[in-house]
Order: structure tokens, then sequence, then C-alpha cells
């Protein structure tokens, strides 16, 4: 949600500023908030104009070609396409993030918005972005933990499991919408007594997108140091991934489009985020700041 905070930034920018030219700020505001972009195309569009100095935008449009916002986050293509912002200015100037109760610290949680906003979103990744997004902390870490009942089934099969550990994870595009995920894990004794410093295992399955809003593994396959594991002994054990939970915090996700070769995956989005989540995205990075207050 760093690419929308700009975005909304951007247009408090052009809602403040006397003549500004309202695509050029906002160009202006994203290029500052990223590491590096090709080429970039913003639009505004609105009627009448000057609804802008109120905080109300009919629709936003960027589009970016070799866009790297950080480090570990970057696409070929990424297409944002925003419409429906009625920012309340007053509130938005307002940048205090902890108000008191009682004598107490506590963060303050504000409606920024006065109607829902909806996004859709177009993204095309490669095989290198993917692997250097695979490295931040917060996907890797998360597709560790799922495939965590997995890697215990497995190791149970042929294997006296310690207490091992993934060394290395890797994610490959094999075409036809087919993934592999490539490990090494360390910390196993064969049960015919022999020791392996690593162990090599590869899930192979199709990803399946299920009414929009899930996504399922099929056509599962589990290789273990280069061998096929029979299905009802290696079969992934990894639940879908519903994107409906988000519905219960007023965030709904759909997915329009999913499509990966050997080369690239694509991915296009449809979020509608009501009038208080999407005011509690915008004040995420409030909510780390204060946290780290907290945990000081």
């Amino acid at each position: 949600m760093e690419l929308l905070t700009s975005i909304i930034s951007g247009i408090l920018a052009i809602a403040t500023s006397v003549n500004a030219v309202g695509d050029e700020v906002l160009k202006n505001k994203l290029e500052s908030q990223i590491k590096s972009v090709d080429t970039m195309a913003v639009r505004i569009d609105n009627a009448p104009n000057h609804d802008i100095s109120k905080g109300k935008v009919q629709r936003v449009r960027v589009a970016t070609r070799d866009l790297e916002i950080s480090q570990a986050i970057a696409f070929k293509t990424l297409e944002v396409d925003v419409d429906g912002i009625d920012i309340r200015l007053k509130e938005w100037l307002q940048q205090d993030i902890l108000t008191e109760i009682d004598g107490v610290p506590t963060l303050r949680l504000r409606q920024l918005f006065e109607q829902p906003v909806n996004i859709a979103s177009r993204a095309v990744l490669t095989q290198e972005q993917l692997d250097n997004m695979l490295q931040s902390p917060f996907i890797n870490r998360t597709i560790r933990r799922r495939l965590q009942q997995t890697l215990n089934r497995i190791a149970e099969y042929n294997y006296r499991r310690k207490d091992f550990e993934i060394s290395s994870l890797a994610l490959d595009l094999i075409g036809e919408n087919r993934i592999a995920l490539r490990m090494k894990l360390s910390g196993f004794d064969r049960k015919d007594g022999r020791k392996d410093e690593e162990l090599d295992v590869n899930f192979e399955f199709a990803l399946e997108v299920i009414d929009g809003a899930s996504f399922r593994l099929t056509e599962q396959r589990v290789f273990v140091d280069g061998e096929e594991v029979e299905p009802e002994q290696g079969v992934l054990v990894v639940a879908p991934v519903t994107l409906k939970a988000l519905e219960e915090v007023g965030i709904q996700v759909r997915v329009i489009e999913w499509e990966s070769d050997k080369d690239e995956l694509e991915l296009a989005l449809f979020i509608r985020a009501n009038e208080f989540a999407a005011s509690a995205l915008l004040d995420a990075r409030g909510l780390i700041e204060a946290s780290e207050l907290f945990l000081d």
C-alpha cells in the first residue's frame, strides 16, 4: 500500500498548491518514493477540476515499466487504476499518530476517506524479480511457515527427523501456470544410519484460481534427492490460500487474471477497501513508527 499512500499524499500536494499541474505533481511525488523507474505515465481525471482542491478525485491512473520500489520489490510492468478518492483534508493534515486516553499514549486511527476506494492493478514480474521478492523477510517467513507441515511428513517418510531447518528456498516458473519450490533442508539422519548434511526437496504444482478469491495447488509432484515421492506419501499439505478473510476487515480482493510461463508471471487484481479499511492502510506507516516507540 506504499504506492496508494504516495498517490494520496500527491493529491494532497495538488489540493494545497496554487496553479499546480496535477499530473506532474503526482508523478514527481511517486518518483520520489521509489528507487528507480524506466518509464512512468500518470493521469488524473476529474470533473469539475476544482474538486481536487477539496480532496475529491474521480480517477487516477499510473502505468510504469521497469519499476524498482526497493531492493526486494520490483516489477517489469505495474499499472494501478484508483477511483472513488474522497479525502477528508482536515483529518489528513493532522499528522499526529498518538493521542492520550486516561493519560496512556494510544494509537489514533483516523477516518481519512468519505467513501470506499476501488483499485485495479496489473503486474508483470520476471523470474529474477520473483527471486528477489522471495528474499524479503515477510514473504520468505510466510512460505516457510505454510510448508512446515508438509516438510514434517516428508521427513517422517524416509528420515529420522531432528531439528531440521530450510537452509535455502527458491521459486522457479516452469511454464503453463506451473511453479516449482526448490529447497535444501539441513538437520536430518537417514533411517539406514547414514547422515546427510542437506536434503534436496522440490515441489512442483499448478496454481489454480477459484472464484477469483482463492488459490489451490493442483497437479502436485514432490521430489526428494531427485527421486519422485508417491503422492500419498509426499502430497503437499498446504491449505488453499483464501482472500475472503480480508472481507471481515473491509477489504475485498479478487484475482482477475493469473498466468505464468517460463519467463514471467502476470497478475491482475481488483481491490475494494471501505472508508475505514482504506484509512487504516494509510495509517500503517504510522502504526509501525508508533510500535517502534513502544518497543524501544
